[in-house]
């Protein structure tokens, strides 16, 4: 289960290729540090993968809650694939704030105990998480803010 997490950054990390290549002609991003540009690509991908995921949690989301049917190895999976875009911002964007570091700690330890969790769950502060990190992934448009942010002018 945990090769979905690698293989999701791996694909993560060709995906920015990609739109580090595009952006490399825009006279904006160039003139940004590295550091600067890293952040930009991973919330611009950010915002686009969490787009997606909306969508699927979503299903997911309403099969598990409304209809009761539970498929518990792909919330497993959509866990490790959303933990694995915060951890993509570890690797690459140095001088983090403190509390966004945190946050995407806590994502990542949320994402690895999530495998211990059978479904469908009883314990209210674990369906709670659930809801939460299904919310937590319409807010694309934020990502896409702060990436967008810094290159237009």
């Amino acid at each position: 289960m945990i090769e979905v997490f690698f293989i999701s950054l791996i694909f993560i990390y060709f995906s920015c290729l990609i739109l580090k290549y595009y952006y490399s002609n825009n006279e904006i991003y160039q003139s940004l540090t590295t550091n600067r540009q890293n952040y930009f690509i991973k919330n611009l991908f950010k915002s686009y993968f969490l787009f997606f995921y909306s969508i699927l949690t979503t299903y997911y989301g309403f099969k598990g809650f409304v209809l009761n049917i539970w498929d518990e190895s792909i919330i497993h999976k959509l866990g490790l694939m959303y933990s694995s875009v915060d951890c993509y911002g570890l690797l690459t964007i140095k001088d983090m704030p403190k509390s966004t570091l945190l946050h995407h700690s806590v994502v990542l330890l949320f994402s690895y105990g999530n495998l211990w969790v059978s479904y469908p769950n009883n314990n209210l502060e674990i369906n709670l998480l659930l809801v939460y990190t299904l919310f937590s992934a319409y807010s694309f448009l934020v990502n896409y803010y702060l990436a967008k942010r810094i290159i237009i002018k």
